[in-house]
């Protein structure tokens, strides 16, 4: 870490109680949203420095995803992250032309594909009812109710979106995509970019149609994680420690997480699945429509997935770490073996 940075982290704690003077400051290995991400050691425990990049997200989203935070901690969901309010009493802090906000650094290790258990799994589905639960009781200020509302009948803005992204794709995405795979770079790349781009036009029609169905269909909305993946579940021991990074939270239904979190961590096993939302329907039901949207959503989840990535990857040139590289190689196989598995099931 750069002394700037260092100085620029201990300007922003001195807004804080003494409590929170910087013994220690690390900058961990991140994901790939380019948020900043500062882990600080101070005497009041570990900590979380994020900061937000500017016009990321408005601001009344932020302050009101910190309002649901506080209230799902406060019913008891302690593996939620709150932000501390500074001696000015905010829970936002602006410097470096962003806005900083500080947290606990929550404890455990997503470690779920070295070594999946179905205690682990129970544990999640646990967590993610009773976040639910929680969640369903918020209720936001005026100018935040527009991404924490709870309401009922309602079409579920996923469907929506997700059937707009896969007509953009086929009308005019798609051709752009094949004219930039050849030039690649890395060239490791090109291979999975082709398989993707096939398999997103062979499965796509299906999914459509899945797509079109659910939107016919009025569902509960209330806030949810939307992003919670393999990657954003802490576990220490046998129990979830900590549910982390809820930037993307915003009304939805909650097949939404399911579909999210269950796609990722176990792929296409039936059986784990039917047993993690039996679990979950011990501490929060699931009418039948909700039932079918957490497989339409996982479908069209994964169609999209990939083409997100190649679109940041070849039409976007987004740059990325050689490390990042890796990982992000590693997903698009995932994401292909899941598409592939999904097409002979059509």
């Amino acid at each position: 870490m750069t002394n700037s940075m260092v100085a620029i982290v201990k300007k922003i704690l001195s807004r804080y109680s003494q409590r929170f003077r910087p013994q220690q400051v690390d900058v961990p290995n991140g994901g790939f949203s380019g948020a900043s991400i500062v882990r600080v050691r101070c005497p009041a425990g570990d900590f979380c420095l994020r900061g937000w990049q500017s016009g990321e997200l408005p601001l009344q989203r932020i302050l009101g995803l910190h309002a649901l935070m506080r209230h799902i901690f406060e019913r008891g969901v302690n593996q939620v992250s709150v932000p501390v309010k500074s001696e000015e009493g905010s829970t936002l802090i602006e410097a470096r032309d962003r806005l900083w906000q500080l947290e606990p650094w929550m404890p455990g290790d997503s470690d779920f594909w070295k070594n999946p258990r179905e205690e682990l799994l129970r544990s999640a589905m646990r967590c993610l009812a009773a976040w639910h639960t929680a969640a369903a009781t918020f209720k936001p200020h005026a100018e935040q109710a527009t991404w924490f509302a709870s309401c009922s009948d309602v079409r579920s803005p996923a469907v929506l979106e997700r059937s707009g992204q896969i007509n953009r794709w086929l009308q005019e995405k798609c051709s752009r995509l094949e004219r930039k795979i050849p030039t690649a770079k890395p060239p490791e790349f090109r291979d999975i970019g082709r398989r993707l781009l096939d398999l997103f036009r062979r499965a796509s029609p299906e999914v459509n149609y899945q797509l079109r169905a659910a939107a016919q269909v009025r569902y509960a909305l209330q806030p949810c994680l939307r992003d919670i993946w393999h990657d954003h579940v802490l576990f220490s021991g046998d129990r979830v420690t900590g549910l982390i990074d809820a930037s993307a939270c915003r009304s939805e239904n909650v097949a939404t997480d399911l579909a999210r979190l269950l796609g990722s961590l176990v792929a296409d096993d039936r059986k784990a699945w039917d047993l993690s939302l039996q679990e979950y329907q011990r501490y929060r039901r699931l009418s039948p429509d909700e039932l079918g949207l957490v497989l339409v959503l996982d479908s069209s989840g994964v169609l999209l997935s990939g083409m997100t990535w190649l679109d940041r990857l070849f039409l976007q040139g987004k740059q990325y770490t050689d490390v990042d590289h890796r990982r992000i190689l590693d997903r698009l196989q995932r994401t292909a073996s899941r598409l592939e598995n999904m097409i002979s099931t059509m």
